[in-house]
C-alpha cells in the first residue's frame, strides 16, 4: 500500500483511505467498520461495514455484511447487503447472497439461489450517478 490512513471526525465517524490500485486489500472477519471507506484497489470484504464503501472492485464474501452504500466498477456479492444503494458497472449476485435495496448497474447477473428485494435500474455509467463521497443518501 503506497498510502493509508484513517481520518477521525468530531462526530465519532471515521473514513479510511488507501491507495493501492494494483493490490488486493482484505478487510477480515475481525473488522467491524462504522463509517466510510475509500480504497483505490480491489477489496475482499470478510467483515462488516456499516456506512459507505468505494473501491475499484468489491467482493463481499459469504461471511460479510454491508449496511449502506457501495460504489465500485465491479461488485460480486456472496454475503449480505442491506439498506443498500449499490452503484456498479458490473454487479453479480451469487447463490446464497441476500441483497435488499436499490441497485444501479450497467450489467446485472442474478445467479440461481441469489436473493434480491428492491429496485433495479439499468443505466449507463452508474458509478457517475452515485452521490459524492460522504454525501448523505438521497
Amino acid at each position: 500500500m503506497s498510502d493509508a490512513g484513517i481520518q477521525s471526525y468530531d462526530d465519532g465517524s471515521q473514513a479510511g483511505v488507501a491507495l493501492a490500485a494494483d493490490r488486493l486489500i482484505v478487510i477480515g472477519t475481525e473488522f467491524d467498520v462504522s463509517g466510510s471507506i475509500y480504497i483505490d484497489a480491489r477489496v475482499r470484504l470478510e467483515g462488516t461495514v456499516e456506512g459507505e464503501i468505494r473501491c475499484t472492485t468489491l467482493d463481499v464474501t459469504r461471511e460479510a455484511t454491508v449496511r449502506g452504500r457501495i460504489v465500485a466498477e465491479n461488485v460480486t456479492i456472496y454475503g449480505t447487503v442491506s439498506a443498500a444503494s449499490i452503484y456498479a458497472n458490473v454487479l453479480i449476485l451469487k447463490p446464497g447472497c441476500s441483497v435488499e435495496g436499490e441497485i444501479y448497474h450497467e450489467h446485472l447477473q442474478l445467479e440461481p439461489g441469489s436473493y434480491f428485494d428492491g429496485k433495479s435500474r439499468r443505466v449507463s455509467n452508474p458509478t457517475a450517478l452515485a452521490p459524492l463521497w460522504g454525501e448523505a443518501r438521497g
